[in-house]
């Protein structure tokens, strides 16, 4: 049967492909409207994302045009695949952890289409669909060793130069002329990923052996490092010749974007070499694939069942929590052996906690030391959500800029640390004890607070809060004042504490 093939649009396989994405995003909108939100930040490392987006687009409807039409094949092990990526979605909802939903979402997009076009559909769309996940944040955790990276081949470069300098973690102090970070924006990272999608697009459309592939994604992510490495080291040359009065450092974004698109020119002339001449594809009339009801009935029982299996985790295990009506925290008048100080100011160390629905800070002073203070801190999130958690980005127990971490050790109850911290500009040292409770239980971690994240909201509880002890040592190894937050934790103090979040909780 000879026609013309109808409108994308028009045809069931274009409708499988767009209608599971709508799907995708109707079961699980929050991650999708942050993910969106992200790439509307067009100062950041996303701001490409709805670029890729519109590459997708494009690439899925090439695929429907050159290798379709497809017919609906309902496959189970697709719809197995997307049951279980909506249920991980709705787990990674009730631990607050964005970044594997949004991963989630590309993938279960993928699925679905394998879901209902089967094999060859599944096939023909990884790269179209997978493409988007250089839009998905995933990519920040490659940030921090980037950026050490680029402080070791900078100060390799720098000694070549014979510069004197310093170098202190990502800071390179210039001696008697300034500091330079090599800062998140420093790492290369927007680089980096824009190369990789460059390289994806040109590789979808023009290459078709494996080794190209690999031969061009590694040369986009050769020339995206060595980019980032010249503009920074250029810079630093030219702050140390000017003393810093070049209008380049303030303009070092423009002037990396400038390298980067002078990259281009060498990266795609290799592009075209691998790729070699290529005859242009004669146009061919398509055989429109006969449907009868047979596999019309299948097809909606696929679909059918496809959408039962998102959005019934969706339904169950999502949806954004808002805070708690608590109880207020209220300090208690004694602690162990010590009596409320009211009125009393916080000690100067305080953790980098954000967002907390409730905020405690108090102090005690008495017992066996009548010259010691205590200070009492709870930093309490009813319920944990995203945004308001205790791991969250930006969240820190001890800020590196202020303070330097010289001992940490286990404490004697599971969940809780004791260190001792010196503080980088004044000459005191600290005795801190901190411990993490989540959902009625004590731990430490990131992963072990997430897991235990999972688990109470399981059985209907979310909440979670720092505890701290903490107070000034009179000696630089905080020895005695270590033993003593300990044996504060040893006794009633625990109990005291676990009564107080609970109560809060509720």
């Amino acid at each position: 049967m000879q026609g013309r093939a109808a409108p994308i649009w028009r045809r069931t396989d274009g409708l499988v492909a767009f209608g599971t994405l709508v799907l995708v995003v109707a079961s699980f909108p929050y991650p999708a409207e942050l993910l969106l939100n992200r790439w509307l930040r067009f100062d950041e490392a996303y701001s490409h994302g709805l670029l890729v987006l519109a590459i997708s687009t494009f690439l899925v409807t090439r695929s429907l045009v050159q290798s379709g039409p497809f017919r609906i094949r309902p496959n189970a092990a697709g719809i197995l695949l997307a049951a279980v990526l909506a249920v991980g979605i709705g787990l990674a909802a009730m631990i607050n952890v964005m970044v594997l939903q949004q991963i989630g979402l590309v993938l279960l997009w993928w699925a679905c289409i394998l879901a209902l076009l089967g094999i060859r559909g599944g096939a023909a769309f990884a790269v179209p669909v997978g493409i988007l996940l250089y839009a998905v944040p995933f990519w920040d955790y490659l940030a921090l060793p980037l950026q050490l990276l680029a402080t070791e081949i900078n100060t390799v470069l720098l000694g070549l130069r014979g510069i004197h300098f310093e170098v202190e973690g990502v800071y390179i102090h210039l001696l008697d002329i300034g500091t330079f970070e090599i800062a998140h924006g420093c790492s290369g990272l927007r680089y980096l990923i824009v190369g990789l999608t460059l390289a994806t697009l040109f590789s979808a459309l023009n290459l078709s052996r494996i080794r190209d592939w690999i031969a061009l994604h590694a040369t986009a992510v050769a020339l995206a490092l060595v980019v980032n490495w010249a503009r920074i080291f250029t810079i630093i040359l030219v702050g140390y010749e000017t003393e810093m009065q070049s209008s380049l450092i303030s303009q070092h974004e423009l002037f990396g974007w400038i390298l980067f698109a002078l990259a281009l020119i060498p990266f795609f002339l290799f592009a075209r070499w691998l790729a070699g001449e290529r005859e242009a594809d004669a146009g061919t009339s398509r055989n429109l694939i006969p449907r009868n009801a047979s596999h019309w009935s299948r097809a909606a029982c696929g679909v059918l069942v496809l959408a039962a299996v998102v959005w019934i985790p969706a339904l169950y295990l999502t949806g954004a929590e808002k805070a708690a009506e608590v109880r207020p925290l209220t300090a208690p008048a004694q602690l162990a052996d010590r009596e409320q100080m009211p009125g009393a100011t916080p000690g100067p160390w305080s953790p980098d906690m954000h967002r907390a629905d409730q905020v405690l800070r108090t102090a005690y002073r008495g017992g066996s030391r009548l010259n010691t203070t205590i200070h009492l801190g709870i930093w309490l999130y009813a319920p944990q959500r995203q945004g308001h958690e205790l791991v969250q980005y930006g969240n820190r127990l001890v800020d590196p800029d202020e303070w330097i971490i010289e001992h940490r050790e286990t404490g004697p109850i599971d969940g809780w640390s004791i260190m001792t911290l010196r503080h980088r500009h004044l000459d005191q040292s600290h005795a801190l004890a901190a411990g993490y409770a989540v959902a009625g239980n004590w731990t430490s971690g990131p992963l072990a607070i997430k897991a235990q994240m999972l688990r109470g909201a399981l059985s209907g509880r979310r909440d979670g809060a720092l505890v701290s002890l903490d107070m000034r040592c009179s000696a630089t190894d905080c020895a005695a004042e270590k033993q003593l937050l300990a044996s504060t934790l040893e006794g009633e103090t625990l109990t005291v504490l676990e009564n107080l979040l609970t109560g809060s909780a509720r």
